[in-house]
């Protein structure tokens, strides 16, 4: 009740301290945040090595036959799958945008395809496919995919990384915002701690109000920067939701998951206390320090 009563005395102050640190702790949520999006995004288009071969529009059923039977001979084919023209069309009318533009043609204009699967992902293995399947007769266009996928998830990966970073360099500077805290909260308490000495208080119970302090700052910053994340993903949804209309895709940013958002308060909440300990104890310790000389 006293860690209380201290946020409370000083209304304004906390809640600028609380506002610093929520800040301070939000750069990194969000930056996981939008990591994990990006690994969702990522998962949901394949990242194993495809060709797309996109027929002619005039190729027919003896045509298609022929093409199909010349990629199944290829070295390194694992699958070779058939989309239709309307199968295509089917695909693409599930966004409204593209659908009245399909709807507004006169003709599908749309070609037969075929997905290939392959089994060497080597980039030069699939330039050299590539050539060599554009040079066929009825084949209008072959394009390498899953390799734009891949780059994504190695970019993911360096993001992660970049979290956990960010997450160890704005944590120390956390620390150092609630050490600062509650090293001038003893300060200004200084009788109140040396009386407290001369009835017989041991350090450790001088120490523990000051920790409660700390660990509910702590927890209070967290669920600021949690608020804060939050609010920036409402604020960014409508802008995604359009853009991912416009692309024919679905790109969303995930809200932090509940099991990790209780991790994180629960490690604020220590962050907060470690550092009023760690201020408490060298207050304590320099103030013995000053009485034995």
């Amino acid at each position: 009740m006293s860690a209380i009563r201290r946020l409370a005395r000083h209304p304004l102050a906390t809640l600028l301290e609380v506002l610093v640190l929520s800040i301070a702790l939000a750069l990194p949520v969000s930056l996981y945040v939008t990591v994990q999006s990006v690994r969702t995004f990522a998962g949901h288009h394949p990242t194993e090595p495809e060709i797309s071969v996109f027929l002619a529009l005039g190729a027919g059923v003896k045509e298609i036959g022929s093409v199909k039977e010349w990629l199944v001979k290829l070295e390194d084919v694992e699958r070779v799958s058939f989309v239709s023209r309307q199968e295509a069309s089917s695909t693409l009318r599930k966004s409204a945008a593209l659908a009245e533009v399909l709807d507004a043609l006169p003709d599908n204009p749309l070609p037969d395809a075929f997905v290939v699967r392959v089994r060497d992902g080597d980039p030069a293995r699939l330039e050299r496919l590539q050539t060599e399947i554009a040079r066929w007769p009825h084949v209008a266009l072959v394009q390498v995919d899953s390799v734009w996928a891949r780059k994504v998830q190695a970019a993911a990966q360096v993001g992660q990384a970049a979290a956990l970073l960010l997450s160890a360099m704005f944590g120390i500077a956390a620390l150092a915002i609630t050490f600062n805290t509650v090293r001038l909260q003893m300060l200004q308490r200084r009788s109140e701690i040396e009386l407290a000495r001369l009835i017989g208080a041991t350090n450790g119970y001088i120490r523990r109000p000051f920790v409660y302090f700390g660990g509910l700052q702590g927890l209070l910053g967290g669920a600021g920067a949690l608020a804060i994340v939050a609010a920036g993903i409402r604020l960014l949804s409508p802008a995604l939701s359009d853009f991912s209309v416009a692309y024919g895709t679905k790109v969303e940013i995930e809200s932090t998951p509940s099991e990790y958002a209780l991790m994180f308060l629960a490690a604020t909440t220590l962050l907060g206390s470690a550092a009023a300990w760690l201020a408490a104890s060298r207050h304590l310790w320099a103030r013995q320090l000053q009485r034995n000389d």
